[in-house]
């Protein structure tokens, strides 16, 4: 028998705080102890609408950490992270409202990508999290950006992918190929940000991801350390900034915008993430801002001589 690790719960006031950032109170999830899957979507697609995929502060060079009661105080000040964070946060907020949440080590994915082309490769850049719920086990990642907006049962065996919809993403879950008894999500095919994500089967503690993010949020080499990147998901659309570029995809297509100055760069933030970053003193902002525009330009004189 595998142990599950503990997920340990948050304090009364600060799980009430967390549900009013997503916008809503104890009676829009159920009574306390009272985990029902109506619940769990009403928290997935609120937390994915609300809490932004993000690496600002990492890109500043001040790196949050990871424990889940000061994410969750991360939250509240109108911040988001990447995965570790807000995985780690929701997971968190899950246990403490009674759903019995598993932890597991992921990697998000590209053919091509530099430290992540493939799912060993990139294998423990990822937390990810099933629900076990009336006894069907359902995968939930509020982690991954622009992928998945509400939680999706897990295949009932192993040799009978799924297949499914949500707004106009089309996505699977299947048998990962490579790593023996891990299972595979499989972003949209047309308009996806990467491949896909492999997860494990074994349960881990949050601390099993503390080195990687050390290492993602710091190091050179890291992608979070050298890209700035935000995702937001609605029900219909995907959100996202890249460096100075705005870009969202629904049923339409793709459309994209460059953000040519400082102050439209941080009124998107605030409009379309609702980030107002008034954390950001005016030093602040100019250092990320010069920072994003020779980043900018620095990627449109690779792309010119590719």
């Amino acid at each position: 028998m595998v142990l599950t690790p503990p997920v340990g719960a948050l304090s009364d006031d600060l799980v009430a705080a967390y549900l009013a950032r997503l916008g809503l109170t104890r009676d829009d999830v159920g009574s306390p102890g009272d985990a029902t899957l109506d619940g769990l979507r009403v928290l997935h697609a609120a937390h994915c609408s609300r809490v932004v995929y993000e690496n600002i502060d990492i890109i500043r060079g001040c790196p949050p950490g990871i424990d889940p009661e000061t994410t969750a105080r991360r939250f509240m000040s109108g911040r988001g992270g990447y995965c570790y964070l807000l995985n780690g946060g929701f997971s968190a907020l899950l246990a403490s409202l009674g759903y019995h949440v598993t932890r597991h080590v992921g990697a998000v994915w590209r053919p091509g990508g530099l430290g992540n082309g493939s799912a060993a490769e990139a294998w423990g850049r990822h937390l990810a999290l099933t629900v076990e719920l009336d006894g069907w086990d359902w995968f939930v990642d509020v982690g991954l950006g622009d992928a998945l907006y509400e939680p999706v049962a897990l295949p009932t065996a192993r040799d009978s992918p799924v297949a499914f919809d949500q707004g106009p993403f089309r996505y699977s879950l299947e048998a990962s190929e490579e790593v023996p008894g891990a299972w595979r999500f499989v972003h949209d095919p047309v308009q996806a940000s990467f491949t896909a994500m492999d997860f494990g089967p074994q349960p881990v503690a949050l601390a099993r991801f503390e080195e990687k993010h050390a290492f993602l949020s710091t190091s050179p080499d890291s992608g979070f350390v050298k890209v700035l990147k935000l995702l937001r998901r609605d029900p219909g659309t995907a959100y996202g900034i890249t460096g100075c570029v705005l870009h969202q995809q629904d049923a339409t297509g793709r459309d994209e915008r460059v953000l040519s100055s400082r102050a439209e760069w941080f009124d998107a933030v605030a409009d379309v993430f609702g980030m107002p970053l008034t954390e950001v003193d005016a030093v602040g902002r100019e250092s990320l801002w010069q920072w994003l525009s020779a980043s900018h330009d620095a990627w449109l004189a690779a792309a010119s001589e590719a």
